[in-house]
């Protein structure tokens, strides 16, 4: 090429996800949210993310299995001095979907077959 450039434009894609997750034990009678008050309690959790991308407590005093925003907050804290955590990370691959030749061909037929179909209004 002469003088010019050839530009070529890439798209960012997205070739895995990673999913950062914290692992923590807790000692026996150290958090009261897991020692006793076991059943299905829902709604205590906010609908937003809090500071932090921490999850928001909307449970008031406290509900059917939990003990109030402070040990709820204990729990989802970076500052446990007695009970351990760990962080771990997981990438999950991601492949792009392609169709089979196959599976396109037979879906054009189908919605061609439709089409025909509603205009004859049989369908």
């Amino acid at each position: 090429m002469r003088g010019r450039r050839a530009s070529t434009q890439c798209a960012f894609i997205e070739t895995s996800i990673t999913l950062i997750s914290t692992v923590r034990d807790f000692h026996a009678y150290s958090h009261p949210d897991f020692e006793d008050g076991l059943g299905d309690d829902r709604g205590f959790v906010g609908s937003t993310i809090g500071a932090g991308r921490k999850p928001v407590y909307v449970g008031g005093a406290g509900t059917l299995t939990t003990h109030g925003a402070g040990f709820f907050d204990l729990f989802f804290a970076e500052r446990h001095l007695v009970e351990s955590n760990f962080r771990m990370d997981t990438s999950i691959p991601l492949r792009p979907v392609i169709p089979a030749p196959g599976a396109v061909v037979l879906g054009s037929i189908g919605v061609g077959l439709i089409g025909w179909l509603r205009r004859r209004r049989a369908l």
